[in-house]
């Protein structure tokens, strides 16, 4: 007679949880770090470059959307969120160069939770 194991579909045996292994402990701290540090360069932003900041890249609104809200021109929304984009750059790149991390994307997709 042959015991066949539980196993599911996804080879995981049944009844087991998955774990996930997949982050390394370091990496997460360096991940939370980097967080803290967009975080205070945001709120390092002046008051006018911070709103138009929050509303577009971390609220995710349209230009447009942006412009009927604060009652600004449209091109005067695009200079803001440029300038406050050459700000957090600045005010970034030494962080990130130096820890051989040469690309933001990663931390730009979780802006989302700095307003929370």
């Amino acid at each position: 007679m042959r015991i066949t194991p539980p196993y599911g579909q996804d080879g995981v045996l049944e009844g087991v949880e998955a774990k996930d292994w997949s982050g390394r402990p370091d990496e997460i701290l360096l991940n939370k770090e980097a967080m803290e540090i967009i975080e205070n360069a945001v709120n390092e932003l002046p008051e006018l470059y911070r709103i138009v900041f929050h509303l577009r890249d971390v609220e995710g609104l349209t230009n447009p959307e942006v412009a009927r809200i604060l009652g600004l021109s449209l091109l005067n929304v695009k200079s803001r969120i440029h300038r406050a984009r050459l700000f957090l750059r600045e005010r970034l790149s030494d962080y990130f160069s130096a820890n051989g991390k040469n690309n933001l994307y990663p931390y730009c997709m979780d802006l989302h939770l700095l307003s929370r």
